[in-house]
Order: structure tokens, then C-alpha cells, then sequence
């Protein structure tokens, strides 16, 4: 029998076996005290009142307290929770309880009536309460299920993804060698050209699947910042630091390259490119920044391509809640600052 269909079967079996366990245990704790006989013809009604308890505080459960499961509620807001659930409980048992004796009393409470309903509250409310964890948890470890399920169908499809990304730059990266010992001896600039892309694909193509120490993903950057270097103006005023404190760290590789390939894209004005990376307390900070044109074509002024919401998505997958993206345009200026607290 399938999952789904286990699921679907508790829905309806679960409730029945909570109203007549509870229904019944209700029955013998308060007969036996009491000292009430108990009436046949009462069953029946009794039973009644118990499955509509039962499959309405059920199905209040699922559709409406399972709006608060989502919020994985922790201490006082747990606490909360759970007390309205028990304000809940005392009102609808009471009122079956008052309800019910205006036609067919479902317990006889001429006798001891204050000791009955104590009894009847107390019961109920424990069964209740226990009844109300099991399906909490229930469907916290189902959703958690669903959710893992979701996440690796996205793994999956995320790898398929690089898969078919990695083709094209395999397919350079050969023709690139190809080209390079086709070159003629005296053109240098076109062979330190190849050279330098070759070393970029390279790591594009082995490094892209783990983490790695932060000097050599310096050593990547720095590479290509000397490739863009080779397609910008001469008036090009560059300032880069590595803090030489980042090199015992190791980092998930590409997050800071689109940052400087966004700089060299939008360099203009003045001509000025500024590559920081240091190392502060607990965290990397990368930050850049670039002079613009007095004016930009229009839809580049946010400089939000492609490759930024890509980097967006990959800190929010391999750093959730352990890095800051910071975007600001100056009078002239674009700056982007990214913190990024690594891992131990």
C-alpha cells in the first residue's frame, strides 16, 4: 500500500478510533465513581457526539491550526498554541455536554453534576491533547518529507543543469588548446589571450563542484581580472588587495567573479575599478567598485543581469543566513560590498 494512500486511510480511521477509545474510557471513568448504570440506548447517541467531535476537531487541526505548524512555533508562541487549542477544547466539550442533556443525556450528571463534568473536561482534554500532538506531528514529519523530496528533485535538476552547462565550456576549452599550439610564435597577445581563458575554463570546468582554498579562487580572480584587463581602455586606473589572512580559509568557488565581470561591463567615466577582499573577524568581505558613465543605456542602471540573480540564488543555497549582498549606485559610482561568513 502506497504512502499516499496510507495517508488518505488516516484521515478517516484516526478520528474513529480516537471519538469510540475516548467515548468509552469517558463512559467507565465517570460510571464507575458516579455510580451511574449505563444505558443502552444511550450509546448510540454518545457515539454520535464523539465521531462529530472527533472529525471536526480533526479536520479543524489539518486546515486550520496546520497554518501555525508552518511557522515551526518555539516557546511562547508553542505555549500559545497549545492554549488556545485547550480553550478550544473546553468550549466545544461543554457545550456537547449542555447540549446533549436538553434531549438524551449522554452522561448522568443528576447526581454529582459538578464532579461529572470535571471528570468528562479532564478526560477529554487529555485524550484531546494527545490526540492534537500526534497529528501536529504527523504532518510536521510529512510536510518535512514532501519538502526533502522537493529539495533533492531541485538537486537533481540543478546537477543536470551544470551538466549540460559544463558541454559548452568543455568544448571551448579544447578548441582553445587546439588554437593555441596553432598560433604563430611571435603573436604573443593573442596566445596570452587563449592562455589566460584556457586557465579560466579550466577552473570552471574542475573546481566547480567543492570547496576550495580561498587562495586559489584569488589566484581565478586575479587571472581574470588580467583577461578583462586585455579588453578595457589604457586609461583604466585599477586598485586590487588580497588580504593575505584569507589564504587558510576555503570557500565555494565563482561568487565573487560576476561581481568584477559586472564592474569591467559598466566600467566607464573615470575609469577607475576597485577589487578588495579581506578577511574581518569572522567573515569575508569582497567589495568592488567601479566608476560609470554620466549616462547608461537604458535598463543597465540597476546592473541586476542575469549573473547577479544567479549569485543570489547560489548564497542563498550554499550560505543561508551567513552572508550580505550590499548594491549602491553613487554619483558615478557603482559599489557592490559581499560578506560571507564561512564555514569552520
Amino acid at each position: 500500500m502506497s504512502k499516499h494512500i496510507m495517508n488518505s486511510f488516516s484521515h478517516w480511521i484516526y478520528p474513529l478510533l480516537f471519538a469510540v477509545s475516548s467515548y468509552f474510557v469517558v463512559r467507565i471513568v465517570t460510571d464507575i465513581p458516579l455510580h451511574n448504570t449505563i444505558v443502552a440506548a444511550n450509546h448510540a447517541v454518545g457515539i454520535g457526539w464523539a465521531l462529530f467531535m472527533s472529525y471536526s476537531f480533526y479536520f479543524t487541526c489539518r486546515f486550520y491550526y496546520s497554518r501555525k505548524w508552518k511557522q515551526k512555533n518555539k516557546g511562547i508562541k508553542l505555549l500559545k498554541e497549545y492554549l488556545e487549542v485547550i480553550l478550544f477544547l473546553l468550549i466545544i466539550t461543554n457545550s456537547v455536554i449542555a447540549f446533549s442533556n436538553l434531549f438524551v443525556p449522554i452522561i448522568d450528571l443528576s447526581d454529582k453534576p459538578a464532579g461529572g463534568i470535571v471528570i468528562v473536561n479532564t478526560i477529554c482534554l487529555a485524550f484531546s491533547l494527545l490526540y492534537y500532538t500526534m497529528i501536529r506531528t504527523q504532518w510536521i514529519g510529512t510536510h518535512q518529507e514532501v519538502q526533502i523530496e522537493k529539495i533533492k528533485r531541485d538537486q537533481i535538476n540543478t546537477e543536470l543543469e551544470l551538466l549540460k552547462a559544463q558541454y559548452h565550456p568543455h568544448f571551448l576549452f579544447n578548441a582553445l588548446n587546439t588554437i593555441y599550439f596553432q598560433m604563430e610564435e611571435k603573436d604573443h597577445s593573442a596566445k596570452e589571450t587563449v592562455r589566460l581563458l584556457s586557465g579560466l575554463l579550466r577552473y570552471q570546468l574542475y573546481e566547480v563542484n567543492r570547496k576550495v582554498d580561498i587562495s586559489k579562487e584569488i589566484e581565478y580572480l586575479q587571472t581574470f581580472i588580467r583577461f578583462q584587463q586585455l579588453r578595457t581602455s589604457e586609461r583604466l586606473r585599477l586598485d586590487t588587495f588580497f588580504d593575505p589572512a584569507l589564504h587558510a580559509r576555503q570557500i565555494h568557488p565563482l561568487l565573487f567573479q560576476p561581481l568584477v565581470e559586472n564592474a569591467f561591463k559598466y566600467l566607464g567615466g573615470e575609469y577607475e575599478l576597485s577589487v578588495r577582499m579581506e578577511w574581518q573577524e569572522d567573515h569575508i568581505q569582497f567589495y568592488v567598485e567601479n566608476s560609470i558613465p554620466t549616462s547608461l543605456p537604458n535598463g543597465c542602471t540597476s546592473k541586476k543581469g542575469i549573473g547577479i540573480e544567479n549569485l543570489k540564488r547560489r548564497l542563498a543555497l550554499l550560505y543561508p543566513g551567513k552572508h550580505e549582498l550590499h548594491i549602491c549606485t553613487g554619483e558615478g559610482s557603482f559599489c557592490v560590498t559581499l560578506i560571507i561568513q564561512p564555514e569552520e
